[in-house]
């Protein structure tokens, strides 16, 4: 697998975090929150329903130079119907990177 995600998918049966292969709970509210954390060329991909308690999705994502240049965070929406997604806002923290 090149790429993989984890993000909100909508049926007629409402709206619940999913990703390749799993499936999470259904959303209380409009809000969601997704956190990618990585250490090297391995990440782990998080939820969160509240923005506080986020709880891993048990995604273990090699990075690898691929259709993707690595990792690259991204936002989208998709769908047979089309569709809509708001963002309220991004952030990305290098954390503690190391001096060559």
């Amino acid at each position: 697998m090149d790429s993989t995600g984890i993000g909100v998918e909508q049926t007629a049966g409402g709206r619940r975090i999913a990703w390749e292969g799993g499936a999470g709970p259904s959303l209380p509210g409009p809000d969601v929150w997704l956190r990618g954390v990585y250490e090297g060329d391995r990440a782990r991909l998080l939820f969160s329903l509240d923005g506080r308690d986020f709880r891993d999705a048990g995604l273990a994502v090699t990075l690898r130079f691929a259709k993707w240049k690595g990792a690259r965070p991204a936002v989208f929406c998709y769908g047979p119907n089309g569709g809509a997604v708001d963002v309220d806002y991004v952030r990305y923290d290098l954390g503690d990177q190391k001096s060559p």
